[in-house]
């Protein structure tokens, strides 16, 4: 999937990072227009809160974007099975398995509850 990015970018060097894949995501996931910007505000808000925490380091950034997609999914109340089918879908498109995903995703909330962020 970096790959994919950085083509998009006709390679130009700039990091890759987990919000780098925000726009590609928001359009995966099953939701509302106006749930986009709440969905947006909480991602960039999660990343940015996980940017201290060096455990994380050992992830590829769509792995970390991923996790966080699924973390906001579930603060915002998606249902079980929207959240199973989207984690199917990410790792699926952005071609890792669910076991990275799920250890990821893990890490991501503990972290969070560690530093008082929602």
């Amino acid at each position: 999937m970096e790959l994919l990015v950085l083509s998009l970018l006709d390679w130009k060097m700039n990091p890759v990072t987990p919000l780098s894949f925000m726009n590609h995501i928001i359009k995966m996931v099953p939701m509302g227009d106006h749930r986009h910007l709440e969905f947006s505000a909480l991602f960039k808000h999660r990343v940015l809160s996980l940017l201290s925490d060096f455990k994380l380091v050992h992830y590829r950034p769509s792995v970390i974007s991923a996790a966080v997609t699924l973390h906001v999914m579930k603060h915002m109340d998606f249902g079980g099975e929207n959240l199973d089918s989207c984690k199917n879908e990410l790792c699926g498109i952005l071609q890792f398995n669910k076991e990275k995903l799920e250890a990821c995703y893990q890490l991501i909330r503990t972290s969070l509850a560690n530093g008082n962020n929602y």
